[in-house]
């Protein structure tokens, strides 16, 4: 749980985020401390299993008040209590909102919760979106810039599907399809740096769609340069959070 959230809120400061806030269950909150130098904790009344609960909701939404973006997904676990959480938050955010990983499970037989979603950047791989539109992988592989289209032209939102290469699609039928990156990407939290990514991108008053492309674009190249220099093998998640400020100094101007 932890790794997950900490690898988001890194990415999400590596972006330029100023401040990044990660809320936590109480009872891991030591652990995040530790890991997190640079971003803020918000510890939250937690479940007998140690996760997001209802009486979790009230003190996320005072945070959320003063935020840009919100991330949700990343760490938060399976458990019913946190999907119950997790569709309360999202319903009632009037915020932008990233939502990744096990986040995804609030839309399972549930999507028409996006449509309540003012703006929403939504991440799944090939294996989630099979899950939420109850495809096969081998025909969303077959037809995936359609099948994304069609899929946001129901359900409003910028769409980010993760694979090789990763398609992004926008609230109204544009497609972008990403021409960086490498087999280590695929790696257990390369999503998590990459969601992270986008919403410091989307803080920074880029659209969704602007900072999903960018995001993708530039996690891509980290991944690039770190496999020159670590091996495609040898690349972790936690990796690309160095490589990130490098790529992203070529493309920086100060006024």
């Amino acid at each position: 749980m932890t790794g997950a959230a900490t690898l988001a809120s890194i990415g999400a400061l590596r972006g330029g985020a100023g401040l990044v806030v990660a809320a936590t269950p109480e009872s891991l909150n030591t652990t995040m401390e530790i890991k997190l130098t640079e971003a803020l904790t918000l510890p939250l009344p937690e479940s007998p299993y140690h996760t997001f609960c209802k009486e979790s909701l009230e003190p996320a939404r005072e945070r959320i008040e003063w935020s840009d973006v919100v991330v949700y997904g990343p760490g938060v676990s399976n458990d019913a209590k946190v999907k119950e959480f997790g569709l309360s938050l999202v319903e009632k955010c009037d915020k932008p909102i990233i939502i990744d990983a096990d986040g995804l499970r609030i839309f399972h037989n549930n999507l028409e919760t996006i449509k309540n979603i003012e703006d929403l950047v939504v991440t799944p791989h090939l294996g989630e979106l099979s899950e939420m539109l109850n495809i096969k992988i081998k025909k969303i592989k077959e037809n995936i810039i359609d099948i994304a289209r069609d899929f946001v032209k129901e359900y409003p939102c910028t769409l980010i599907v993760k694979g090789a290469p990763t398609v992004i699609i926008s609230k109204n039928g544009t497609a972008a399809v990403n021409s960086t990156g490498n087999p280590a990407l695929a790696t257990g939290g390369t999503g998590d740096v990459l969601t992270g990514l986008i919403a410091a991108f989307r803080a920074q008053r880029m659209t969704s769609f602007e900072a999903s492309i960018a995001a993708v674009y530039i996690h891509g190249l980290a991944g690039d340069k770190g496999c020159q220099e670590l091996g495609v093998r040898g690349l972790i998640a936690g990796d690309l959070l160095n490589y990130i400020p490098m790529i992203m100094k070529k493309y920086d101007r100060i006024d």
